[in-house]
């Protein structure tokens, strides 16, 4: 299930940004609750967190996708996700949310930058499959996008992957799950480390 008001969870959400990198798209970290909430004071700006469970049990809020509205396009200035819940559907579930969001109506794209680091492959991967499937352009050749500008911070700039908002809220697991990667378990090689 996934749901958009997080605060009362911004705890969570600063543990996961803190400790995932396979499936973490820009590395954008909230070391407390308190740098969140600068995040959150930009205009308009949101997060969307996803719990999970299933017929095992409750993995609890496992992803989060921090949202940026511009212009003509919503900029995903970070999507993290524990891999405890890989090639489950989440990823995919989460962006076809983020087009679906009432505010992005009326808004054309979705912007998602990803830096690439040594240890985020899965991620992407993923973004690879996504780009694969909707037709379009690879990230590396994808529009300039600024990130992590909150509070004092000045922000980095990527290039990002341009995937139109109709077309992404269509989206589904069964349309990434080629060559899927394998994964670690983040959380569990980086324990409590905020």
């Amino acid at each position: 299930m996934i749901l958009v008001d997080t605060r009362p969870e911004l705890g969570r959400v600063s543990q996961l940004s803190l400790r995932t990198n396979q499936m973490n798209t820009t590395q954008l970290r909230f070391a407390s609750e308190s740098t969140l909430h600068e995040w959150l004071e930009g205009e308009g700006r949101w997060i969307l967190a996803a719990w999970v469970s299933d017929k095992f049990g409750h993995y609890g809020l496992v992803a989060a996708a921090f949202c940026n509205p511009g212009s003509d396009a919503i900029v995903v200035e970070c999507l993290n996700m524990s891999c405890r819940v890989l090639h489950r559907g989440v990823e995919e579930s989460m962006l076809r949310r983020v087009a679906l969001d009432p505010r992005t109506q009326g808004l054309s794209r979705v912007l998602l930058p990803v830096v690439p680091t040594p240890r985020n492959h899965l991620v992407r991967g993923f973004r690879g499959r996504v780009a694969t499937w909707a037709q379009v352009k690879p990230a590396e050749d994808g529009p300039l996008v600024t990130f992590g500008r909150y509070g004092g911070r000045g922000g980095v700039v990527a290039s990002a992957l341009e995937l139109p908002i109709n077309q992404l809220k269509l989206l589904r697991r069964e349309h990434t799950m080629c060559c899927e990667d394998g994964a670690e378990d983040d959380e569990l090689e980086n324990p409590k480390s905020h």
